[in-house]
C-alpha cells in the first residue's frame, strides 16, 4: 500500500486527509476559526468517513484538530446568519438542516464499522466535545491549551445534541449534568477521570500513543473489528439474558469464521516453538 499522504478532497479547504500504516489521519484543517464544525465542514467530515470506509486496507480512523483548538463546535457565525434569516422561515430551515447534518455525521462515526479515534490537542467545545465522545476511544494532550466544554448554557443554548453522546460516553449522568449545567471546561485529566477519555497524556507522548493505538487495532482483522465494534453497541441497550445470547452466537460464528481457526492454530503453534 502506498503510504505517501493522499488529498482525499480535491477542494477542500477546511480538512486534510492521509493515510499512513492503514490508519487513515482526518484533520479538521480551519485553526483561523478554531475548526468549527460549519456546513462545510461537516459534509466533507461526511465524505470523508465514506471514503474510509469504502477501503478495504483501512483499519481504523483518527481524528484531530489542526492548531490550538480540536473543534470549537458550530460555527457562531452561521448560527448568526440563520438566525437573522429567521422571519422569511429560510433561517428556521437552514437551522435544521445545519444540526441534521451534525447528527448525521456523529452517528456515522459511532456507527461506523470502523474504529475511531480521538486525539484532542485543545478545546473541544460543544460539538467538538460530541465528535470526540462519539469517537470510540480519545486521548488527550496534558498541555494546558487542552479542555472540554458544553457551554450552550453561557449562549442561551442548551447543548442538547452534544449531551446525546457525551451521556453515552461518561458512566455518570452527574457528571455530563455539571458539564451542561455549569459551561465550565474540564481539564484532560478530568476528563480522563469521568470516561469521557482512555487516557491523558503528556504533550510529547500523544502522537506516539495515538500512532501506536491505532496500528495495532489496523493491524487486527478489519471483519473481526468491524463485527465486534457492532455487536459490542447492539447488546449494551438489551436486557442481559438477551446481550448474552446475541453475543454467544457471535462467538460461535466467529469460531468458525476463517479468521477464528486461524487465529487460535496461530496461537498453539507460535507457543509449541
Amino acid at each position: 500500500m502506498d503510504n505517501e499522504p493522499n488529498a482525499l478532497i480535491a477542494d477542500a479547504s477546511e480538512m486534510f486527509y492521509s493515510v499512513e500504516d492503514w490508519s487513515p489521519q482526518i484533520e479538521l484543517a480551519d485553526p483561523s476559526n478554531r475548526n468549527a464544525l460549519s456546513t462545510s465542514m461537516l459534509a466533507e467530515l461526511r465524505h470523508a468517513i465514506h471514503e474510509a470506509e469504502s477501503d478495504s486496507s483501512i483499519g481504523a480512523v483518527v481524528v484531530q484538530g489542526r492548531g490550538p483548538a480540536f473543534s470549537s463546535g458550530h460555527d457562531l457565525k452561521e448560527i448568526i446568519l440563520y438566525q437573522q434569516e429567521s422571519d422569511n422561515g429560510d433561517g428556521k430551515k437552514k437551522l435544521g438542516e445545519l444540526f441534521g447534518l451534525c447528527s448525521e455525521v456523529m452517528t456515522a462515526v459511532a456507527t461506523s464499522p470502523l474504529p475511531f479515534i480521538a486525539k484532542v490537542n485543545g478545546v473541544a467545545s460543544a460539538a467538538g466535545c460530541q465528535l470526540v465522545a462519539s469517537c470510540d476511544l480519545a486521548y488527550a494532550s496534558l498541555d494546558s491549551r487542552a479542555s472540554f466544554v458544553l457551554p450552550g448554557v453561557n449562549l442561551g443554548f442548551f447543548c442538547s445534541t452534544p449531551a446525546v453522546a457525551v451521556g453515552r460516553s461518561v458512566p455518570s449522568q452527574k457528571h455530563v449534568m455539571e458539564m451542561l449545567l455549569t459551561g465550565e471546561p474540564i481539564t484532560p485529566k478530568r476528563a480522563e477521570q469521568i470516561g469521557l477519555i482512555n487516557r491523558a497524556v503528556p504533550k510529547d507522548d500523544l502522537d506516539r500513543i495515538v500512532d501506536h493505538v491505532a496500528v495495532t487495532i489496523a493491524s487486527k482483522p478489519r471483519s473481526v473489528v468491524s463485527e465486534g465494534k457492532q455487536l459490542f453497541a447492539r447488546q449494551m441497550e438489551e436486557p442481559l439474558d438477551i446481550a448474552y445470547d446475541m453475543a454467544s452466537y457471535s462467538m460461535v460464528e466467529c469460531a468458525q469464521s476463517e479468521e477464528g481457526m486461524h487465529g487460535i492454530a496461530s496461537f498453539f503453534s507460535r507457543r509449541n516453538k
